[in-house]
């Protein structure tokens, strides 16, 4: 039955009501650290110990069918892609199921058989069940009746029906059945939600300390020397400032390596192809054209021919741009195509044309027309001089063109616009209302082969018409094939990256690889990926991506090893393995380049708290560095930011938050933004009250508000999800 289905669906994707954004929030970035030693691997572990690949393995079924169904529904196709979401979806809904068993089970939440007829049949049916389509009436109305029906019928064994209906009977009485337990699930989870959330207390100094963040204020006055003000050659930053940078601020937590890593540089073949390719494409279609001219179903010839499908055989055509455009409207073919179309009958088959990586035959369903100019012509800007000055730059080049006859020569030397001087000036076969108004006036109505001197926004336009028509406007039908690299034009290419690896190997040493690639003109490219994400910079396909990280993360992969070539969205990649990044603190080479940045703005602040510091007044700072500026802003505690500084500077205002008393100069304090020099020149206290109620109550919505992600993460984290499915798939057991 439909219902069962729909069910189904809202069960899994909504089966835990801690709301849309917990469920978001709990199983992003759930991929983990990976273990070692001779011990297969497991596929994943939650508190240590090894899941139950069983039950993930049911899940998966579960969704993949699901989400294969809505792929159906919305006519989108499955893929490879889709596979691995769907799979994802599934581990982080075991991982779910198994942190909050554990929390229910220790906690005793239970929720009986009372309280689930009361979510169904009840007098608090839940939204699962009141939001059914099937449990409602004609006027849209939740009907009681419906549900006590269908668990009627479920619950009677249905006699004298044939095999097929009683396997779909103890089918969906089986669904039911789980329905119902996801119920019971989703209840027990509200109550430990709510359990949660009653246990958040906000004390009385929590909400007077609120309500003096909030609105008490200091006026200060301040200047900043911002990093982005610092010329780049002010401060440099030395290998050693990096290092000692380095050490100092390592076992910081974003520097820590969560993921197994690996650095690669890499070096392409491009797969071009070549001109037996683009012939064999070409005798492809000398093949077939005279039955396409003999075909009297042209839409079923090219859907079998073509290789871009085509959803009608009569397309109107226009001349322009260099390669054909197929759009249902606009379409276009290049000037290669023009002389042949233009010659044709309706009924001919006109081709095969070559355009970028297309061979293309055209056949002629018939013609409209269409008034077309071809001219040429020079533009003198009117950018930086003026019109008068143009008009007279303009008259002269006529009169020296008039004089010697070299329209051409004069488009070379003084033309200012660039799309046409590579063609001496020509816009060829242009039809009514493409140009600008007094350039297509002078090109449809003005004499041919007589110089105009015409204005528009652009300049001056020395116009000369060489010729107009009334030009055929095809309608066309295609038949497109792509010009690819063949079999051998692959090997070719492939044994060449395979000549450079014997280069490589040849001369040894480290830096071998990029010494072979220098003497080849080849770019060396870099790209860090980590094993966890379907992720490799500079490679683009499924399969190139999957072999360049089987090559980086194998199980005796070394620093130095040398990929075979890799495939990859139209070219050969061969890789070097330039540094394998362990997990936990990370070494100085992981992160010198991650921290670089930063190092430089530690350093830059270091010069400028050393020239600000020891000065009596801000004035003195300006009279020192003319370039900053006092100024005087209001700041608030619960306000991280500064008018006029820079962006987040929680540090900064909690400086300014911890003095008080008025009248006070602060040390340069180094902000995230820049460095600051501060004065407290009022305190401006908040309003007297001794009811912070309402305070209170905001405080302790808001975090009751986040304590569904907050506890979901807390969870995650004490439960220390390690998710080794991705290493499996490289590595193997």
């Amino acid at each position: 039955m439909a219902v069962i289905g729909k069910i189904q669906k809202n069960s899994l994707l909504l089966l835990i009501v801690i709301g849309g954004a917990m469920l978001a929030f709990i199983f992003t970035d759930l991929l983990s650290n990976v273990g070692g030693g001779d011990d297969p691997t497991p596929l994943a572990t939650i508190y240590g110990e090894e899941i139950d690949e069983t039950e993930l393995n049911g899940i998966e079924e579960d969704i993949i069918k699901r989400e294969k169904q809505n792929y159906y529904y919305q006519q989108k196709e499955w893929d490879n892609a889709a596979e691995k979401t769907a799979k994802d979806q599934a581990f982080n809904e075991y991982v779910r199921r198994n942190l909050m068993d554990r929390e229910l089970d220790a906690l005793g939440i239970e929720v009986t058989s009372d309280e689930l007829n009361d979510m169904v049949l009840g007098n608090h049916i839940h939204p699962w069940i009141s939001q059914e389509r099937s449990f409602q009436d004609a006027l849209g109305q939740f009907s009681k009746d419906s549900v006590a029906k269908y668990i009627n019928y479920l619950e009677t064994e249905p006699d004298g029906i044939d095999t097929a209906s009683y396997t779909n009977w103890e089918r969906t009485k089986k669904a039911w059945k789980e329905f119902e337990n996801e119920l019971a699930d989703s209840r027990k989870a509200d109550k430990y939600v709510t359990l949660i959330k009653k246990g958040i207390f906000v004390n009385s100094l929590e909400a007077k300390n609120q309500y003096i963040g909030a609105n008490e204020n200091r006026r200060i006055s301040y200047v900043i020397q911002k990093y982005s003000d610092i010329a780049m050659d002010e401060v440099e930053l030395t290998d050693e400032d990096l290092l000692a940078y380095f050490e100092a601020h390592k076992n910081e937590k974003k520097y820590e390596q969560v993921d197994e890593a690996a650095v690669i540089d890499f070096v392409e073949f491009p797969v071009v192809f070549t001109e037996d390719d683009v012939n064999d494409a070409v005798e492809v279609l000398d093949r077939v054209k005279e039955s396409f001219a003999k075909s009297d179903k042209d839409i079923y010839f090219m859907a079998n021919k073509s290789d871009i499908e085509f959803y009608s055989d009569s397309t109107q055509f226009q001349m322009g741009g260099d390669l054909f455009s197929f759009a249902p409207t606009g379409a276009t073919y290049p000037a290669i195509a023009d002389e042949a179309i233009q010659a044709a009958d309706s009924g001919d088959v006109v081709g095969p044309f070559v355009a970028g990586d297309q061979a293309v035959i055209l056949k002629v369903k018939g013609f409209g027309t269409e008034e077309q100019a071809w001219v040429r012509h020079i533009l003198i800007s009117n950018q930086g001089r003026s019109d008068a000055d143009a008009k007279i730059k303009a008259d002269s080049v006529v009169k020296v063109i008039k004089a010697n006859n070299n329209f051409t020569a004069m488009v070379t030397a003084v033309s200012e616009d660039p799309g046409s001087i590579s063609n001496g000036g020509e816009y060829k076969w242009f039809p009514k209302g493409r140009m600008v108004e007094a350039f297509e006036n002078a090109s449809f109505n003005g004499p041919k082969g007589k110089l105009q001197v015409v204005k528009t926004n652009y300049g001056y336009h020395i116009v000369e018409v060489l010729d107009r028509r009334n030009a055929k406007l095809p309608i066309l039908a295609p038949i497109v094939k792509t010009i690819k690299a063949s079999i051998e034009t692959k090997s070719a290419i492939e044994d060449i990256a395979y000549d450079f690896i014997a280069q490589v190997n040849d001369l040894k040493g480290d830096s071998a690889f990029y010494q072979i690639a220098l003497q080849d003109s080849l770019t060396v490219n870099n790209s860090r990926m980590t094993i966890a994400y379907d992720y490799v910079m500079g490679f683009n396909d499924e399969n190139g991506i999957r072999a360049v990280k089987k090559f980086s993360f194998a199980k005796d992969a070394m620093e130095g090893d040398i990929s075979d070539p890799i495939y990859d969205n139209g070219s050969y990649k061969v890789a070097i393995l330039s540094n394998k990044i362990d997990l936990g603190v990370p070494d100085f080479e992981d992160v010198k380049d991650q921290m670089r940045f930063a190092a430089l703005r530690d350093k830059q602040a270091k010069v400028y708290i050393e020239k600000m510091t020891g000065t009596q007044n801000l004035q003195e700072i300006v009279a020192k560095m003319p370039n900053l500026k006092i100024q005087t802003v209001n700041v608030n505690f619960n306000i991280n930011t500064i008018q006029g500084g820079g962006g987040n500077e929680p540090e900064v205002v909690g400086y300014i938050n911890a003095v008080d008393k008025p009248n006070v100069m602060l040390r340069p304090i180094q902000g995230v933004s820049g460095v600051y020099v501060i004065i407290i020149d009022e305190i401006i206290p908040a309003p007297e009250t001794t009811d912070y109620t309402a305070d209170q109550m905001t405080l302790r919505m808001g975090r009751q508000a986040n304590a569904d992600n907050l506890v979901i993460r807390a969870l995650r984290e004490k439960a220390d999800v390690v998710d080794n499915r991705e290493k499996i798939n490289i590595q193997g057991r």
